[in-house]
């Protein structure tokens, strides 16, 4: 069983001085941005702040930077993205969503949700967990994804519940691309690791296009025992990318929050639904919310450069930033931003360098007049901003 800590908010509140010292990362820089509110000065909310990524300027209170009619007072109480109008993906925006957490939202590779092998973000309370064992972050054809190769040891992902909250069947829907020899498996374990159901749904990359999604039902009912679940890489090359897993025991995709929301029974199909333009629910055709919604990216900023994507340890992958009016070459490029003695590169091809082979590589705004060469190299790049070349 994964030893973690949960870092939502939402049960950060009652931690008080505990968590203090996590709290005043730049807090100065933090500070300078609150309004006299006795809230404003709470050590969870700083921490709420700087885990969302808010910029000083949008710290505030009564902010709206998403522009979902929720202000900053109300996500931080409620436990949502203050920097996604629809925290959960579940096609409600927060402001007309009964419950806002009704999913769990899994963005595997996100540097901003992403340290070392695990990924945090803010879940139902049932959500634990979430994190790989082998394989490496990289951004793909599906955004940022978990990338499975080196098969050695089975490379997996990992997601873990409270089993005294979440009792029934789940549905566990990822994006995924792989090449055609590929094979992808879901297994279930206990408290103690031990397999209680390998190989559900058979393999789950059969008749695979180029890039899908796919949904999986995850059979909790039948194994009161299990508290995780894994999807486990046993040949080819697989990219998984963002995920969902929430509760929908009849399959018309609603989760049960919908449901009841709509006044409709979790017991047999119904017409899907989405948000219209001024974020009521209207009805609409199935294929409207077959596609995860891209996820809001963040800017990494000072305060924050303890969130950055790092390495993953069983497997080596680096992910090296280039920055062109922040960057120095002498240092490793290893943080987005200016630390001691450390921080991003300045050029394309210092970066390229200091990766070698394999990795990531970060191009952030600035004009290079480079060549971006990487043929021979197993380099994933992706580009932040406006880069010119």
């Amino acid at each position: 069983m994964k030893e973690y800590f949960r870092c939502s908010w939402r049960h950060l509140a009652f931690c008080g001085s505990v968590m203090a010292s996590y709290c005043l990362i730049d807090g100065t820089l933090v500070s300078q941005a609150f309004a006299q509110d006795p809230l404003q000065e709470n050590a969870a909310y700083t921490t709420f702040t700087i885990f969302s990524g808010l910029s000083p300027a949008d710290c505030v209170l009564s902010a709206d930077p998403d522009k979902d009619n929720v202000c900053n007072r109300e996500e931080f109480l409620c436990g949502t993205d203050p920097l996604c109008e629809d925290t959960d993906r579940d096609g409600f925006r927060d402001d007309v969503d009964v419950n806002p957490l009704s999913r769990a939202f899994i963005p595997w590779g996100d540097p901003w949700f992403t340290q070392t092998n695990d990924v945090t973000y803010t879940w139902p309370k049932w959500m634990i967990a979430a994190y790989c064992d082998g394989g490496e972050w990289v951004w793909s054809s599906v955004g940022h994804a978990w990338k499975a190769e080196d098969l050695a040891g089975s490379p997996s992902l990992h997601m873990e519940v409270d089993r005294e909250l979440l009792t029934n069947n789940a549905v566990l829907k990822f994006s995924v691309s792989a090449d055609s020899t590929a094979s992808l498996f879901l297994d279930l374990y206990d408290g103690n690791e031990v397999i209680v159901a390998s190989n559900v749904g058979a393999n789950l990359l059969i008749d695979l296009g180029t890039n899908a999604i796919r949904s999986v039902v995850v059979p909790f009912e039948s194994f009161p025992e299990a508290v995780g679940l894994r999807l486990r890489c046993e040949r080819g090359r697989v990219f998984i990318g963002d995920s969902l897993l929430y509760v929908d025991q009849n399959g018309d995709g609603y989760d049960s929050d919908q449901a009841l929301q709509l006044g409709i029974l979790d017991v047999a199909p119904n017409p899907k639904s989405t948000l219209g333009n001024n974020g009521t629910p209207t009805q609409s055709t199935p294929s409207d919310i077959t596609q995860l919604p891209v996820i809001k990216r963040r800017k990494i900023t000072s305060q924050s450069s303890t969130s950055s994507a790092s390495q993953v340890k069983s497997t080596g992958t680096r992910i090296i930033y280039v920055d062109k009016s922040l960057g120095n070459d002498t240092w490793s490029g290893a943080s987005p931003s200016v630390q001691t003695n450390d921080g991003p590169k300045k050029s394309i091809s210092a970066g390229r360098a200091h990766l070698q082979k394999s990795g990531t590589l970060v191009i952030r705004t600035g004009t290079y007049k480079e060549d971006l060469d990487i043929s021979g190299l197993d380099v994933d790049v992706l580009i932040e901003g406006d880069v010119k070349l």
